[in-house]
């Protein structure tokens, strides 16, 4: 197995000789025999012919494996050699005295219980195979060991890949892992698991493997660089994750089309990085961080995971000290997860969903660093859960939701350091919800085909740029606007079926241009007047009247 920088990292386990023994397990007629004799010694006889005259067992000389690299492989014992013929299938099976029979095609060797202290690693040959070699010189050549796991009982352990099985007395706890621990086969995270290791120095990655199951990581506690789980095309579970409680980078689980589940995270409480969750095509509900409290610089992403329909994992999650991205989860339906989360540093965006119905998850969100935007949700038919949402300290775009009929839940937001921008919703009829916002860098109410009203700007008093109120071909009045003072420019255009602005009782300046122009039935009249009220002296820039209906006349 390939390792961080280059070399092999050992793995401190403890591996016992390879002693040939009787037969297969009893599973192949074709089995190796062995022949005790009166002087202790015995004969390794198997039906090709093969023979070997092997010592007692207690003063056995170590046995190796070497990789032929004609497919076969040659066991040698002291001066005693074996050869396993190419494409031989191994099995093996359990014996009285504890050890286990290894049979691969017509030899069969056994795995017995090795000195305290032997320290193994692991070697990836780069034909298929994987070499578990040991400090006192055991070696053994795993074909494909894509499926190990570890049984503990009685004090030892069994590495168990496949039909083979090699017995490992448990060893002291390591401590911590120095470095990377990169996973690319489960017999990695079996071998981890049998170090006892309770800390990663580096990073945990599991990367383009063909693991099903994730298993061996049961007391790890902390990972001082990332955790990376991503590119493995057969994993569906990830388990041993329970005492993890921190993390000194981000967490990415990326790319695992079969994954079903996440781990259970039940001791993480803090993420020092960011956490990513995206394309796990078969992951239907996110869960497993009930008690993550706080997440670092990158904040949290959850986006192109095809099956998540449920997003309530996130209940105890406090702050996010960057932004949180969900986004582009086409089966997503409701999002309701976040009732603790009171503060994003960065952007909040939710955006790009087919089926999402309903947004009520943010009623504890105080305040968003950067841009909250809420677009492109096709379902989505009424905006609430932002009851006490007070700042966004980077605009408010609320663009391209088909189905959007109401917005009333920003009655606290009191500033918006930045544009906020009510575009292209097509059901939405009327604009309120914004009874305490009283500044804001930009304001853009345009091309929303269903707009009638637009109210619930009481406290406005300053709109530092534009202030724009066009392309909405059903809005008949403009309303809500009493305390608006200063306005950056002020326009209204192409609002076909308009017929009253008198409530723009101010702004009692313009710093730029008015235009009010394009509206077919808009009396002229009151456009006239609305720049009266201005005094043309307060309008820095140029007035443009136009395009309006000037048949009618004003009382």
């Amino acid at each position: 197995m390939k390792r961080s920088r280059g070399r092999v990292r050992s793995v401190g386990v403890m591996l016992g000789m390879l002693l040939p023994v009787v037969g297969c397990g009893g599973e192949r007629d074709d089995s190796c025999t062995i022949e005790q004799h009166a002087d202790g010694s015995s004969t390794l006889r198997c039906p090709d012919g093969s023979e070997a005259a092997l010592g007692e067992g207690a003063g056995q000389p170590t046995c190796t494996s070497t990789d032929n690299e004609d497919g076969s492989t040659t066991i040698a014992c002291g001066g005693t050699e074996v050869v396993v013929s190419a494409g031989a299938a191994c099995t093996a099976s359990d014996n009285p005295d504890g050890t286990h029979t290894i049979s691969c095609g017509q030899t069969a060797v056994t795995v017995a219980d090795g000195a305290a202290g032997t320290s193994c690693s692991l070697r990836d040959n780069q034909n298929g195979t994987s070499t578990l070699s040991c400090t006192d010189g055991t070696e053994f050549v795993l074909s494909q060991p894509e499926s190990c796991t570890v049984q503990s009982a009685g004090g030892s352990s069994t590495l168990a890949c496949g039909n083979v099985l090699v017995a490992l007395p448990k060893a002291a706890s390591c401590g911590s892992y120095e470095g990377d621990l990169v996973v690319q086969t489960s017999l990695d995270l079996a071998l981890f698991r049998l170090a006892g290791c309770t800390a990663i120095e580096g990073s945990l990655v599991i990367q383009g493997t063909n693991i099903v199951n994730a298993a061996g990581l049961e007391g790890l506690t902390s990972v001082g660089g990332d955790v990376v789980i991503t590119q493995n095309p057969r994993l569906q579970a990830i388990s041993g994750l329970e005492a993890l409680a921190e993390v000194g980078g981000g967490v990415v689980i990326d790319g695992n089309p079969e994954l079903i589940d996440l781990p259970e995270f039940a001791s993480l409480e803090q993420i020092a990085g960011q956490l990513v969750i995206s394309e796990n095509d078969s992951l239907e509900a996110l869960s497993g961080f009930e008690q993550l409290v706080s997440l670092g610089v990158g904040g949290l992403t959850v986006s192109q995971n095809e099956s998540l329909h449920s997003v309530a994992g996130f209940g105890s999650l406090a702050s996010v000290n960057g932004g949180v991205t969900i986004s582009q989860n086409p089966a997503l339906k409701t999002l309701d997860g976040f009732a603790r989360l009171g503060e994003v540093a960065g952007a909040l965006t939710i955006a790009s969903h087919d089926a999402l119905e309903s947004l009520t998850a943010f009623d504890a969100l105080v305040a968003v660093g950067g841009e909250l935007v809420i677009a492109e949700n096709d379902l989505l038919a009424a905006l609430a859960g932002f009851s006490v949402l007070a700042s966004a300290g980077g605009g408010l775009s609320i663009v391209d939701n088909a189905a959007l009929a109401s917005i009333a839940s920003f009655d606290q937001l009191a500033q918006i350091a930045g544009a906020l921008s009510i575009v292209s919703n097509p059901e939405l009829a009327q604009i309120q919800g914004f009874a305490s916002l009283s500044s804001v860098t930009g304001l853009a109410l345009a091309s929303n085909a269903a707009l009638q009203q637009i109210a619930g700007f009481a406290s406005l008093i300053e709109v530092e740029e534009e202030l724009v109120v066009a392309n909405n071909p059903s809005l008949l009045a403009i309303s809500g606007f009493g305390s608006l003072g200063t306005v950056g420019g002020l326009v209204v255009a192409d609002n076909a079926a308009l017929l009253d602005i008198t409530g723009f009782v101010g702004p009692d300046e313009i710093l730029e241009d008015l235009t009010i122009a394009g509206n077919g039935a808009l009396p002229t009249c009151q456009a006239e007047a609305l720049l009266a009220r201005i005094d043309a002296a307060d309008v820095q820039g140029t007035s443009t009247i136009a395009g309006n209906d000037d048949a009618t006349t004003c009382l």
